[in-house]
């Protein structure tokens, strides 16, 4: 069987609650308290939210979906956030899937959107602890830049800065 990466659609909006939802559990628990995992999945995915991102994805790309048969098996998506500064705002693989390139090719994407509108870095943060994404991002060239507060109002969390060179620079 094989994965094809493509843009969020209305019909995949509860695979990609199912699979980031899934991902967020078993990748912070025992990082962060859990009742700050719950307020985060709450906030980013809820799917009135999601909806509203695959309708009119405001200041980022939109959503993308890896499908396997049709099931949501991985979702993600970025953005730039200057010009020519690409960013990794979410990519998660379903906990059952891992280990497959679904990943890879959700940044693949990723980085295919990005590179199109200019850009020739690419970041990404992942939270201090999570090393699973931080050999995931190393693996594909991002080295560690730094450290700061996690995004979001739930997280008290501290997150790992990486970046790497994409594009023609």
């Amino acid at each position: 069987m094989s994965i094809m990466v493509q843009e969020a659609d209305f019909e995949h909006v509860d695979g990609i609650k199912r699979v980031c939802t899934r991902g967020w559990r078993e990748t912070y628990d025992g990082l962060i308290p859990d009742d700050e995992i719950e307020a985060t999945l709450e906030e980013f995915y809820d799917p009135t939210r999601l909806n509203a991102e695959v309708l009119d994805p405001k200041g980022w790309d939109g959503w993308l979906v890896a499908l396997e048969d049709d099931r949501v098996v991985g979702a993600g998506g970025g953005g730039l956030t200057e010009e020519g500064h690409g960013e990794v705002y979410v990519l998660y693989v379903d906990p059952d899937e891992q280990r497959r390139g679904i990943g890879t090719s959700l940044l693949r994407r990723m980085t295919e959107q990005q590179t199109a509108q200019g850009a020739t870095w690419q970041y990404v943060s992942v939270a201090k602890g999570n090393e699973l994404g931080l050999t995931f991002y190393e693996k594909h060239g991002f080295e560690v830049i730094g450290e700061h507060p996690s995004f979001g109002e739930t997280l008290s969390c501290t997150s790992i800065r990486l970046r790497r060179a994409i594009g023609d620079d």
